[in-house]
C-alpha cells in the first residue's frame, strides 16, 4: 500500500495536472525520436531546469539556494539541449509534426520526454529513500479501511 501511495504522490507531483495529449502519428514519431536521442545527461539537464524553475515559486524559494547566475546557466543548458534535439537530432520529425499536427505536437512530445526524465530521477535509490520518508507518516489502517470501503483489496 505504501509503495502504491508513494508512486501516486510522486506521479502527481511530477506530472501535475497535465491532460493527456491526443497525439497523432507525427507527434508519436517526434516523441520517439526525442526520447531515443536524448542522452541521460540531456534528461538530467531537463530535470534540473524543471527543479530550478519550480524552486523560484514563493512557497519553496526559501528551501532552494540558487543564484541568478545558476538559473541563467541552467536555462541556457536546457535550451541548448532542446534546440539540438529539434534542430539537429530530430529535425525531420519536428518539421513533420508541426507541419501536419501543429505546434501542440512539440508540447506533447516534450511532455513525454519530461516524464521519462522524471521517471529516471525518481528511480534513483536516494530519491526513493527520501520518498519513503513520506510514507512513514501515512496512517496505514486508515488507507486500508478506505480501500476496503471501495472494495479494492489492499496490497
Amino acid at each position: 500500500m505504501r509503495t502504491m501511495m508513494i508512486a501516486v504522490v510522486a506521479a502527481a507531483a511530477v506530472l501535475g495536472c497535465a491532460q493527456p495529449a491526443s497525439a497523432g502519428l507525427f507527434t508519436d514519431t517526434l516523441t520517439r525520436c526525442l526520447v531515443t536521442k536524448a542522452t541521460p545527461e540531456d534528461k538530467q539537464d531537463f530535470v534540473i531546469w524543471v527543479f530550478a524553475s519550480i524552486g523560484s515559486h514563493p512557497a519553496v524559494k526559501g528551501y532552494v539556494r540558487m543564484t541568478e547566475a545558476d538559473n541563467v546557466r541552467i536555462s541556457r543548458e536546457a535550451a541548448q539541449v532542446m534546440q539540438r534535439l529539434i534542430v539537429q537530432d530530430c529535425r525531420k520529425e519536428t518539421q513533420e509534426a508541426i507541419k501536419y499536427e501543429g505546434s501542440e505536437a512539440m508540447k506533447a512530445a516534450f511532455e513525454v520526454l519530461g516524464g521519462v526524465a522524471m521517471t529516471d530521477l525518481i528511480s534513483d535509490p536516494e530519491v526513493a529513500k527520501s520518498m519513503e520518508g513520506f510514507a512513514s507518516h501515512l496512517d496505514e489502517k486508515a488507507l486500508q479501511a478506505m480501500m476496503a470501503e471501495a472494495s479494492v483489496p489492499a496490497k
